[in-house]
């Protein structure tokens, strides 16, 4: 929040802190931040706890999801397959790496891109 506040984006912003399977957020939103916190997910619901996500964000709104590392390989591999990357970043590190990813829900093929 620091960061928002000296931006001059703290009016516009909102952070919420909740438990990650029972929470509802109260409206829809451009950006849905994740950080690290999908490392608590078991990996066989990650699927089904962003897609009921993905009904809280905006049209061309977007998730994103930070990924330390390539033992988590296999929550990239889900996100790639089953969203639509807008962006993803690698930072390397000594014997690993840092990923960060901007997704979205794909569009469904009856509906217009």
């Amino acid at each position: 929040m620091k960061r928002a506040e000296d931006t001059g984006r703290a009016a516009t912003n909102q952070y919420f802190c909740g438990d990650i399977f029972t929470y509802v957020p109260d409206g829809r939103y451009d950006v849905m931040l994740f950080g690290d916190s999908l490392y608590y997910v078991p990996w066989g619901q990650i699927l089904t706890m962003l897609n009921r996500y993905s009904s809280y964000l905006r049209e061309n709104g977007v998730f994103v999801a930070r990924v330390y590392g390539r033992r988590y390989q296999p929550i990239i591999d889900t996100i790639q397959s089953h969203f639509q990357v807008v962006e993803k970043q690698s930072y390397v590190l000594p014997g690993d790496e840092i990923f960060v990813l901007a997704f979205r829900p794909r569009c469904l093929e009856n509906e217009p891109s």
